[in-house]
């Protein structure tokens, strides 16, 4: 049987006509072609397109021995073979064989081989016959699977008309044939022929794959994006033929869209005000086909807040005034305004107020009639889409309290002296005395002597107005009962303005309610130290507190006295230098701190009168602290422009000395003025350290007329100095000026320089002097083992130029606290070479933590101060994590 099976299949496969057989077994094609596209519902051939059947084997009989099966494809002007074409054209057909012949259980299937065989070649019809036969196995039964593909292409002629698969005639004159192996042979039965329209397929339009469903949105200090994709899925329908696509924003759209489909918005408070925004981008394919995808984005925007603080307390003919800043998280530009809420006010109030729209200044000039009233206003603060408002209360007060200040220099030169006034700002009431305690930094500045201001003065004349007050006095208070918290300079000036001594009496009390301006109480002149580390440094001089009577003024009531005629005032707010005062910003009030203070008087017993009804003191005193702003070198050496308009070495620099030579020091103003000494400073032209001589004016004119070059500003420069035993400095010095704790013997390290030093025994230290008598002689890195601890360096480079000395450790390192024992305040230093954050954690006897302390620290030493109120006396332990250091040591409180 399998031998015939061969032999039949061989002499077949010379034939172009096959007749049609049915059987109980299936031979038929699965489903739609590939390669076809759905014309409405209407499976249809793409031209130019493979098209493929797959023909699926049903054996339900017996196991199949050899099979002969022939397939034919024709295009057809019906959709049926009647309507065939003789003449129809296509690509020749192609056969690919689809099941497995290596089942294990069976062995091969087609065992003895299996035969594609092209009968026709893509004219008229197109015919392949399909056979195969076993020696052994064959095809079992129940066999159920694909086993054939054909493939083939019509082009675009064809159009309109069918292309059609059917069965064709194999053997000759004999129908389909498979051999089996009992039941002699069966024909497979075949549904055919199938036949689809040929028909170019239309340009299928580029669309989005990931159009947004949901709203975008972000803050509006940041610019939204979204990555838009969409594809081409014919890419071949047009040219260039390589699927790009193109992506616009539909007219009218906000925002922009790139070429890679990323659409993007800039946020703004506008488009905040906006609230959801349509947005419509558009996609087209190198046809112009496309699709839109519409979507909305919102911008966010996080709403501002403003802290009206704490009441003003004003009084009447004066201006209340705070400046407002609100916070924006967005860092958006803010808008103030305020309307007058409520108010409790006898008739004919109030006085004009306003608010800055830009810098948030609130003023309010209150009237007489506006005494004793209390007014609330609404102060808010919007960034153009949101808004936040807090209330403000102003209370007017018929009686202003005493505003006490320090003053503040500006650009105070070294080794100078310094006047700082103290002033009464405000007070509508009678001052009859004061007792100040000042503060200062002892190792800056040193106190020469106090000064009357001019309510001491006797001539009452609007030139110089005084009062004639008749007592004034001040003493050092270096060793008070604050013990080792002291600080290093410590100043008490009392004044009164009437003694015991006959007759004479004061003419006022007070210089502000005639003349309305703030007044010198009394000045403090302090020279300046010249020690280049204080450069550009401020030196706080504030206001001390170690017990309650201090500082303290002594008053008369004029609105409503009490009976025993004197009413002592203390403290009521304490502000520090930085800031607006007008607004009391930068407010450093604690009554709960403890003894001794910066912080104002404390809440204590010693405040609560001395029985009988007598009156207790009245926080009626605003105290504001200043100090010395020393100037940095660089920014006064104005060699060469006397005129100080920021031009050196002009004409008129040199007319202006020409008159000085006439004239005398007159040209150049006030000589009391910053200017005065600028000028003369500036005229030391050809740098020989004499100013105001004549070898300058003669270089000033050669320099003008280009006969001489000017002398190079020697300009500060910064140098980071680290030290332990050794000290080393990162950049090329000249000479060295080194102070070092007690009696040492340093060493010299740089081989090109000398070293000479010398014991202090009266200071307790030893000075020592790196230099070098050659020329061109520098030294950098380590240059001196001081074998001591260091307390001071001073460096210059060889050129002569001062040194602005940055003090870097060596090494990490937890110090002692000081003092100790303490109460109830401490200082804790650390030394780190390099920027690391550190956590100071402060534990009691038995470990539990009782404070922590955290930042970032420079390279340097850190101090930091330990507040103790609150904790009761023994021993506590404070540990260090900075980095990878770690050290603890033990303090000790005492109350």
């Amino acid at each position: 049987m399998k031998r015939n099976a061969f032999v039949f299949i061989l002499s077949a496969l010379i034939v172009c006509s096959f007749g049609l057989a049915n059987a109980q077994d299936v031979l038929d094609v699965t489903g739609n072609p590939t390669g076809i596209w759905i014309d409405g519902t209407t499976p249809t051939v793409n031209v130019d397109t493979d098209v493929t059947w797959t023909v699926h084997m049903t054996n339900t009989t017996d196991i199949i021995t050899g099979h002969m099966n022939g397939f034919r494809v024709f295009i057809s002007s019906t959709g049926d073979a009647s309507g065939e074409l003789p003449g129809g054209t296509f690509a020749p057909m192609t056969a690919t064989l689809l099941f497995d012949f290596t089942d294990p259980g069976l062995g091969e299937y087609d065992d003895g081989g299996f035969f594609f065989t092209y009968f026709c070649t893509g004219t008229g019809s197109d015919t392949v016959g399909a056979g195969g036969f076993a020696m052994f196995n064959g095809i079992p039964t129940a066999f159920d699977e694909d086993v054939y593909t054909f493939t083939t292409q019509v082009g675009i002629a064809e159009e309109g008309n069918f292309l059609c698969i059917d069965s064709a005639w194999y053997p000759p004159g004999g129908a389909w044939m498979w051999s089996l192996k009992t039941a002699g042979s069966v024909a497979p039965s075949w549904a055919g022929p199938y036949c689809f329209p040929i028909k170019k397929q239309p340009n299928i339009p580029a669309s989005f794959d990931n159009c947004p469903t949901s709203i975008l949105d972000t803050t509006h200090t940041a610019t939204l994006t979204f990555d838009l994709d969409a594809t081409d899925p014919d890419p071949d329908k047009c040219p260039p033929n390589d699927g790009m696509v193109f992506y616009t924003v539909v007219n009218g759209t906000p925002g922009d869209v790139n070429t890679a489909g990323v659409y993007s918005l800039a946020g703004s408070i506008a488009l905040v005000n906006q609230g959801l925004i349509d947005v419509s981008v558009e996609v087209v394919d190198q046809c112009g086909d496309g699709d839109t995808c519409d979507f909305q984005v919102r911008f966010t925007n996080i709403a501002p807040t403003i802290d009206c603080g704490d009441p003003i307390n004003e009084g009447t003919n004066k201006t209340a005034t705070r400046t407002f800043v609100g916070s924006d998280a967005d860092g958006d530009d803010l808008t103030y305004s305020v309307a007058l809420a409520s108010a409790t006010m006898p008739a004919g109030g109030a006085g004009s107020f306003g608010i800055h729209p830009d810098d948030g200044i609130f003023e309010f000039d209150t009237e007489t009639a506006d005494g004793d009233s209390t007014y609330i206003f609404t102060v808010c603060v919007t960034d153009g889409a949101d808004m936040d408002c807090c209330s403000l209360v102003v209370n007017v007060l018929s009686a202003t309290p005493f505003e006490i200040q320090i003053a503040k220099t500006h650009k105070t030169y070294q080794g100078q002296h310094e006047m700082v006034d103290v002033t009464v700002n405000k007070g509508t009431e009678e001052m009859m005395g004061f007792d100040f305690l000042i503060a200062y930094d002892a190792s800056a500045l040193a106190f020469q002597t106090a000064i009357e201001g001019r309510i001491y003065n006797q001539d009452t004349a609007t030139v110089d107005p005084g009062c004639g007050w008749e007592y004034f006095t001040y003493r050092y208070n270096y060793n008070g009962n604050c013990g080792n918290g002291c600080p290093s300079g410590l100043l008490r000036v009392v004044g009164m303005a009437e003694t015991n001594n006959g007759p004479n009496h004061p003419d006022c009390y007070s210089l502000l309610g005639e003349f309305d301006m703030p007044y010198t109480l009394f000045s403090l002149d302090f020279l300046v130290t010249d020690d280049r580390t204080f450069e550009c440094q401020y030196v706080p001089i504030r206001f001390y507190w170690m017990d309650c009577g201090d500082n303290t003024i002594a008053y008369h009531e004029l609105i409503d006295p009490n009976p025993y005629g004197v009413q002592t005032a203390i403290s009521r707010y304490v502000f520090d230098f930085d800031q607006d005062w007008d607004v009391y910003d930068g407010e450093i009030t604690n009554p709960t701190f403890g003894w001794p203070t910066y912080f104002g008087a404390q809440d204590d017993p010693c405040l609560e009168g001395g029985g009988d009804d007598k009156p207790v003191p009245e926080r009626f005193i605003d105290f504001i602290n200043g100090g010395i702003d020393i100037a940095c070198a660089d920014s006064i050496d104005d060699r060469g422009d006397l005129n100080l308009n920021g031009i050196a070495y002009e004409i008129a620099d040199a007319v202006l000395y020409t008159n000085y030579f006439v004239y005398g020091l007159q040209v150049f103003g006030d000589a009391t003025q910053e200017a005065f000494q600028a000028a003369v400073a500036a005229s030391d032209v050809n740098a020989d350290g004499i100013a105001l001589s004549v070898g300058d004016l003669v270089y000033l004119i050669r320099v003008i007329v280009g006969d001489a070059l000017a002398y190079p500003k020697l300009a500060p420069i910064d140098a980071s100095v680290t030290f332990a035993s050794a000290i080393s400095v990162d950049s090329k010095m000249g000479a060295a000026f080194v102070v070092i704790e007690g009696n040492a013997a340093p060493e010299l390290l740089a081989d090109n320089m000398e070293l000479k030093y010398a014991y202090d025994a009266e200071a307790n230290v030893t000075r020592a002097l790196v230099y070098s008598m050659e020329a061109n002689q520098t030294f950098e890195g380590e240059f001196m083992n001081s074998n001591g601890n260091v307390v001071s360096i001073e460096l210059a480079t060889y050129e002569g130029a001062p040194v602005k000395v940055n003090m870097v450790p060596s090494n990490f390192s937890l110090n002692q606290n000081f003092p100790n024992p303490f109460n109830p305040t401490t200082v804790v230093s650390f030394d780190v070479p390099k920027a690391v954050d550190y956590t100071l954690s402060v534990y009691n006897i038995t470990g539990q933590e009782v404070a922590v302390y955290t930042g970032t620290a420079q390279p340097g030493n850190v101090e930091l101060v330990i507040d103790g109120a609150g904790w009761s006396s023994g021993i506590y332990f404070y540990k260090l994590n900075a980095g990878d250091f770690s050290d603890t040591k033990k303090m000790v409180m005492v109350k």
